[in-house]
């Protein structure tokens, strides 16, 4: 799955946990570099609740994130 800015993987589980290997983070990372996107992993849990999706990015990436929202905050709408 990707955008113009993000490439991602995607795991899902039915269960109530999942646990987080380094290899999809890495291959992630790597399929992400490839496209010259920033890396991303999508996690749905579908027990029997509704469907839950979290995203997981590297710290890097969350802090310009951050930065991102806080600027266009401080600039306001665009017209």
């Amino acid at each position: 799955m990707s955008t113009d800015r993000f490439y991602f993987e995607h795991k899902g589980t039915v269960k109530k946990s999942l646990s987080v290997k380094r290899e999809w983070l890495d291959k992630v990372r790597s399929g992400a570099e490839r496209r010259f996107k920033e890396p991303g992993l999508i996690v749905t849990f579908e027990g029997d609740q509704k469907p839950e999706e979290w995203v997981m990015v590297p710290m890097d990436v969350f802090k310009r994130l951050m930065d991102d929202a806080s600027d266009a905050v401080q600039d306001g709408p665009k017209r």
